[in-house]
């Protein structure tokens, strides 16, 4: 195995995408978001199985709850009324034992017990005593769950699978982001390049900076670079731009043409490792995982599937002694 530094960049760009969606994807299943969508759509669906099975089985069992609950409750209020009236009576004989009493000198001992009991009946007779609102809520709430259930039970199957549709929408809308598919290529790449002998070093993500501007074979100006992989071994130095074009795309002659890309990428790595005593070459490569990159003229990048890459760097081995690989490795982990 190659010593790896780094992640995708792509991959980077792709996770935070994901996080944002409230995914979290690792490395392999971002290898195959088809396959992941597939799997949460069958999770969905018995999800969706279960939710509905457990909404009839509620609207049955409240069907047969709500005529018992009602009756019940009917039940309690009228025992709680009658006691209520037994109450009222018990005061109204109470007060008519007190009223001649009021009239004597006894006046303030009996008036305070007598004001009491007024406002008992008067309690009793005009207020809903608490118990018997939250005794009557109970048959309320049923009869109002029997009928939500009963008129839209699609609507309570939704609520109970919201989260595993959320994600099932998730990972389409992460398929739909074009980093998606950079994030495959660049992780297909990068597990092509792992393979890759010890004595290999596997950068990603490398970004490089000029202090003054060069200029391209056009006469473009280049002063920084962001470059996918970098390779490091025996066979020498190697930048690598991974590309997962669909035909269509590669027709359109949209986006970046890879072959400027490593281009300009190659010359301002060649010569920012000539000011630090490096001597060899910087061969380029395209890698790519869709629609093979048509060839230009004038380009030496080398185009190839990630499964040819080990075989196309091993095949230079000798051209770096260990010692100019280990000093050229140090100048990218900076």
């Amino acid at each position: 195995m190659a010593t790896v530094h780094g992640e995708s960049g792509a991959y980077a760009d792709a996770r935070s995408i994901a996080a944002g969606l409230g995914l979290r994807c690792t490395p392999s299943e971002f290898g195959d978001l088809a396959a992941l969508e597939r799997s949460a759509t069958v999770e969905l669906e018995r999800a969706t199985r279960e939710a509905t099975a457990k909404v009839e089985r509620e609207t049955v069992a409240l069907r047969e709850l709500c005529p018992s609950l009602k009756a019940e409750v009917e039940q309690q209020l009228a025992e709680r009324r009658g006691a209520r009236a037994v109450r009222i009576v018990t005061i109204n004989t109470e007060l008519a034992r007190r009223r001649p009493q009021l009239r004597t000198r006894s006046f303030l001992v009996v008036f305070p017990r007598a004001a009491y009991l007024w406002f008992e009946r008067l309690y009793l007779s005009n207020t809903e005593p608490r118990a018997d609102r939250f005794t009557r809520a109970r048959f309320q709430d049923a009869a109002r769950r029997l009928e939500t259930l009963s008129k839209s039970p699609q609507v309570e199957v939704a609520v109970l699978t919201k989260t595993v549709a959320r994600r099932v929408g998730a990972i389409k809308q992460l398929r739909a982001r074009p980093e998606s598919a950079g994030a495959y290529a660049e992780l297909r790449v990068a597990k092509a390049l792992a393979d890759l002998p010890p004595d290999y070093h596997v950068f990603h993500n490398v970004k490089l900076r000029a202090k003054s501007f060069l200029r391209d074979q056009y006469g473009v100006p280049i002063q920084s670079a962001q470059i996918d992989h970098v390779v490091v071994g025996p066979g020498g130095v190697f930048i690598i731009e991974t590309k997962n074009w669909s035909a269509e795309f590669a027709q359109s002659s949209r986006g970046f043409n890879p072959h400027d890309q490593v281009g300009r990428a190659s010359l301002l790595c060649y010569v920012l490792l000539k000011d630090s005593g490096y001597k060899g070459r910087v061969r380029t490569v395209i890698a790519c995982c869709g629609q093979m990159v048509a060839k230009k003229n004038g380009s030496y990048a080398k185009i190839l599937r990630p499964n040819r890459l080990r075989g196309y760097i091993e095949y230079f081995a000798g051209e770096l002694p260990p010692r100019s690989v280990t000093r050229v490795a140090k100048f990218f982990k900076r």
